[in-house]
């Protein structure tokens, strides 16, 4: 992306290593990480909305009055159903990685960053688009890279919701 390795440059003088850039920049090298203090990934960042995805709403039995209870019961004791299931947000949110522009071995989803043993990294920095963005759950948070940070065991990190275009 415009930008990415300028970014890198200007962060150079607070990492000990080099910036891993263009096609060292890979899904490997990510996974390899063992507990840098600090990870700064700067890339682009999806969160993929499928509104296509998303059941129909249950049909619901219209209200009916229960004189031996004296109140009003929809007649459907159904649980409730979720709009989509919260894991599918780890298959829908990823980063792109070297290559990602010719196939899925350049991509790194949610799913995958969660199976990476990120213990001992105190912040993670996501400088990448939509990496705040997820299914929201509630009590419960966002589903999606933020989510899979803290499950790789990151012990903090920053996102962004939406891209800021600058020309």
């Amino acid at each position: 992306l415009p930008g990415t390795r300028v970014e890198a440059t200007e962060l150079q003088r607070y990492f000990p290593a080099a910036p891993l850039t263009g096609g060292h920049a890979t899904k490997s090298a990510l996974a390899g990480l063992k507990g840098p203090a600090l990870l700064h990934i700067a890339t682009h960042g999806f969160y993929t909305r499928d509104p296509g995805a998303l059941p129909a709403p249950p049909a619901r039995i219209p209200a009916q009055r229960d004189d031996a209870r004296g109140l009003y019961v929809d007649g459907d004791d159904t649980p409730p159903t979720r709009p989509e299931d919260l894991a599918d947000a780890f298959d829908r949110s990823g980063l792109a990685m070297a290559g990602a522009n010719l196939g899925p071995d350049g991509i790194v989803t949610a799913r995958e960053i969660t199976s990476l043993d990120w213990r001992g990294i105190q912040l993670v920095v996501l400088s990448a688009c939509e990496t705040g963005v997820g299914t929201v759950a509630t009590h419960d948070g966002v589903y999606g890279l933020r989510r899979a940070v803290v499950l790789a065991g990151a012990a903090s990190q920053v996102a962004s919701f939406r891209c800021v275009e600058t020309h």
